[in-house]
């Protein structure tokens, strides 16, 4: 939205979303925004709403220390639907994309 700060902008964008997709990268990891303010909106939406909404793609193998350490974040935290892998064969990537539409087609609950 044109005239809106950018921080404002991202909590609305994160209220009004369904479903928010976070790709993990060593560079997400590194990135002091996204630790102290879009995670923490994220997951404090997801917590006041009692929704599984977020979704986890990792493009690297990170490990849950790491995580855990730049995102206050733990795969235990989500559903295993919610957690994704980008393959490294490429012909695993339709199975990739299958699991995708399945944790995005997934309803929000408890």
């Amino acid at each position: 939205e044109a005239g809106v700060l950018e921080l404002e902008a991202i909590v609305n964008s994160i209220r009004r979303s369904r479903k928010i997709i976070f790709v993990i990268t060593q560079n997400l990891l590194k990135d002091p925004l996204c630790k102290r303010f879009k995670v923490h909106h994220a997951v404090q939406q997801a917590i006041e709403q009692n929704l599984d909404s977020i979704i986890l793609i990792f493009l690297e193998e990170i490990p849950d220390y790491k995580l855990n350490h730049a995102l206050c974040l733990r795969r235990g935290m989500f559903k295993s639907h919610c957690i994704l892998n980008w393959p490294v064969q490429k012909e695993r990537v339709n199975a990739f994309h299958h699991k995708l539409k399945v944790a995005l087609g997934s309803r929000n609950s408890a």
